[in-house]
């Protein structure tokens, strides 16, 4: 945008600065200029002024709210509307209505990608489409509706992988198994969450090997989560216990490289998954030590955040009673 309209160079400069100085309120003003800005642009064509100020609200709604879907999701679906025929927008757009609960809104939006990607034949984005669509169609429990899409959307990434074999195909091929698994664990139907699960975490960890990347690590430790509660489920608490301790391990490490919040909450969910497993086993010591280092930590990010997320710390406190031996 910068090199295109170089009459806004100062309003980008500032919210780019606002966003390294860590000054949201700078960014989010700056931005708001921008698509003032749009509105007075001469000899330009209308599309492409369109163009311009999606992005801009699009960025106000990823840089400045990132967290506050309340303020985000109307900025992300403004933008779709004025970004017109390009589907990530509309998914963007769905992904913060189903977050902020309005699913019928979400599912309009996720519809608009699906049509969109498809006039345009971008095959990825279609099938991305469908695999949001197919997500609420599972949460709300029409599990045969979502299983047909999910199956169509992982035959498009399986194939994607299979051609390119890059970093980003193979994590698509490896999310779309975890939602193959996970509709299965759902039905029932363990023998199929297990072959899907294990084939996403052999994919993770050959990406891990590949980019040692924090968001690499963390995948993995999310796919070794998966695997670690279909064990318990089964009652395999001795794979259940490996798989944890290992995806323990990943997140003390990615805490201690990031210190980041979502990193501490992450390492206080694997100390949550940790104490369960441990309850199950009748190890109650190992049990109270695991939720007692979560509920710490909860305690912490709930002093360090201004907002914190309501049950951060209530889960740790009610739901945790331990048995005493």
């Amino acid at each position: 945008m910068r090199a295109r309209y170089p009459d806004w160079a100062a309003e980008i400069d500032k919210a780019v600065q606002g966003v390294k100085e860590a000054r949201p309120e700078d960014t989010d003003l700056a931005l708001s200029h921008i698509e003032a800005l749009t509105a007075h642009r001469p000899n330009a064509q209308t599309q492409e002024l369109h163009l311009a100020e999606a992005v801009a609200k699009h960025t106000r709604a990823v840089l400045v709210y990132p967290h506050d879907y309340a303020q985000s999701a109307p900025l992300l679906c403004a933008a779709a509307e004025l970004a017109g025929d390009r589907p990530w927008y509309w998914i963007d757009c769905g992904r913060a209505r189903e977050t902020l609960g309005d699913l019928d809104a979400a599912m309009t939006a996720y519809e608009k990608a699906r049509d969109v990607a498809k006039a345009g034949h971008q095959i990825r984005e279609h099938a991305a489409a469908q695999t949001d669509i197919a997500n609420l169609h599972h949460q709300q429990g029409r599990h045969d509706e979502a299983a047909d899409l999910y199956r169509a959307a992982l035959t498009v990434f399986r194939k994607e992988a299979d051609q390119l074999d890059t970093p980003v195909a193979q994590y698509n091929l490896s999310t779309s198994l975890d939602k193959i698994g996970d509709l299965a664990r759902a039905r029932g139907d363990l023998a199929s969450a297990e072959a899907a699960y294990q084939e996403s975490l052999e994919l993770r960890r050959a990406l891990a090997a590949r980019r040692d990347t924090p968001q690499a690590q963390r995948d993995l430790s999310v796919s070794l989560n998966r695997i670690g509660d279909l064990a318990q489920e089964k009652g395999d608490l001795a794979r259940g216990e490996v798989a944890f301790h290992e995806s323990l391990k990943l997140r003390r490490e990615l805490e201690a490289q990031l210190g980041t919040p979502e990193a501490r909450r992450d390492l206080s969910l694997s100390l949550d998954r940790i104490g369960d497993l441990a309850q199950a086993r009748g190890d109650h010591a190992a049990a109270a030590a695991a939720y007692q280092e979560s509920l710490e930590i909860r305690r912490a990010l709930a002093t360090r955040l201004d907002t914190p997320r309501p049950g951060a710390i209530c889960r740790c406190l009610s739901t945790k009673s331990v048995t005493w031996r």
